[in-house]
């Protein structure tokens, strides 16, 4: 009865970690990174800015952080896919930090996209944006 009792309590802690994965840090950065991928093929570039954290908007004006998402687009176009290649999770007493990196194929070329979401309360928020492509550096010039 002891061996089944354990069992029985192990799959319901199990069951209960599956059920709530979904809420976890890495889960709600990567539905945000997803999230901003529709947003910046539909080129809701203020909509981007609007959802971004507040570190983000200290950092930049609504007006520089749209010219920078647009420059992008301009020269890589819309996002065809995208593949998870690197995570980092910093927990405070803020909250998380989740850095998310991607490696991102776009109409016109590629890049390395680094995303960082600061999740508290069962939100992301962004508060970091960067994209290294060779193809981008080409359209600037």
């Amino acid at each position: 009865m002891k061996c089944f009792a354990t069992s029985v309590l192990i799959s319901a802690v199990g069951a209960l970690l599956v059920g709530c994965s979904n809420g976890l840090p890495p889960d709600l950065a990567k539905q945000a990174s997803s999230d901003f991928h529709a947003r910046y093929n539909r080129e809701e570039f203020d909509e981007l800015y609007a959802h971004a954290g507040d570190l983000l908007k200290r950092n930049y004006s609504r007006q520089q952080f749209v010219d920078f998402v647009a420059a992008i687009h301009a020269g890589l176009g819309d996002v065809d896919s995208s593949e998870l290649v690197q995570s980092k999770i910093t927990v405070s007493s803020s909250g998380s930090d989740v850095r998310l990196g991607y490696r991102t194929r776009f109409e016109r070329g590629s890049g390395i996209e680094a995303f960082v979401w600061h999740i508290r309360s069962g939100n992301a928020q962004l508060v970091g944006y960067n994209i290294d492509s060779p193809m981008l550096a080409r359209s600037q010039k």
